[in-house]
């Protein structure tokens, strides 16, 4: 299936440390800061709330936001949580998919100078895929950021009923080599069943404009309609997700190696495991803390995940140890 070159991968962090908070802790943040904080963790939420803090204002620390976002869209206390991050974070907003993107576009580049490495800096993709205040205050404070979230609510109930119909057949796999080689070949099924589907239907390229645009502008075209219908170019690119360029991007081997451990799990698939190996594939390789809850906390080490790209995983029973980190 892969060519012949093995492309060594290196990952640089930023100068700065990077911390990935998810929801819940970013809710508890909010909380303590107005005065509301019950949780039994209330004094390390207090003072990690006041390293944060202090290291934000100072431009010491990094606080990526993304899919957290949409999530607290969905909570009782949704507007005070998103002004309160609009402070306390600076509005660095980078998305996930944004996030993959980048290491495609990176991969890609690598892939056709046939390069012996592929190089992520941390600096780079966090520049690539940064928005703007402006564009981050729009897709918080949207007027349909609830209805955006309720879809998200949707997707999440369907994502978790399809993966537990996946883990009672062989679609998901308890193995990781094999788990590995389905994620290496999913995006080149998936395109390769959209070009087939517009080659019968010219029209139907609009139904998958978003989706074939950035694959479009990675290969150097802005005409989704010139790329699907240019054998050259598409097959060339089909290559690229068939080969060690595209099997070495980190969100590939993450999303394999945590799949592979849920599956293994006796207990059933809930929507929030989804969302956990969203950011997880996406922003663990490039930042230095994490903190999550007690459950994904432990699949991050007892996966190897952690070890593997050097993140400290932090959760609300150690939160006192990154405050003292820190």
């Amino acid at each position: 299936m892969f060519d012949e070159l093995n492309p060594q991968i290196r990952i640089s962090r930023m100068k700065i440390p990077v911390i990935y908070l998810d929801t819940n802790i970013l809710i508890e943040l909010c909380k303590y800061q107005k005065g509301r904080c019950t949780d039994k963790h209330k004094d390390d939420i207090g003072s990690l709330y006041e390293k944060l803090v202090g290291l934000m204002q100072t431009n010491r620390i990094l606080c990526p936001l993304g899919n957290q976002i949409v999530e607290i869209g969905l909570t009782k206390n949704r507007n005070d949580t998103k002004l309160f991050l609009s402070r306390f974070t600076n509005s660095k907003l980078y998305l996930p998919d944004q996030i993959y993107n980048a290491q495609l576009d990176l991969g890609y580049y690598s892939y056709r100078k046939k390069d012996s490495r592929i190089l992520l800096q941390a600096n780079d993709i966090f520049e690539y895929v940064n928005c703007s205040k402006q564009q981050c205050d729009l897709y918080r404070f949207s007027k349909n950021s609830w209805d955006i979230a309720q879809q998200e609510k949707i997707k999440k109930r369907e994502i978790a009923i399809t993966l537990n119909n996946f883990k009672k057949s062989d679609i998901l796999a308890n193995d990781f080599t094999i788990q590995y080689e389905r994620e290496l070949q999913a995006d080149y099924q998936v395109l390769q069943h959209i070009l087939e589907k517009i080659k019968r239907v010219p029209e139907m390229i609009f139904d998958y404009f978003d989706f074939l645009m950035p694959i479009c502008m990675r290969v150097g075209s802005n005409n989704p309609s010139e790329f699907i219908f240019n054998e050259k170019s598409y097959v060339d690119y089909l290559n690229f997700l068939l080969s060690p360029y595209q099997g070495k991007l980190p969100h590939i081997y993450s999303r394999a190696i945590l799949y592979t451990h849920i599956l293994q799990r006796p207990n059933k698939i809930i929507p929030s495991d989804k969302l956990d190996i969203l950011w997880a594939s996406a922003y663990l390789p490039f930042v230095d803390y994490a903190v999550t809850d007690e459950k994904f906390c432990k699949l991050i080490n007892d996966s190897g995940l952690a070890n593997k790209y050097q993140t400290k995983v932090y959760n609300f029973s150690t939160i006192k140890s990154l405050v003292e980190e820190l």
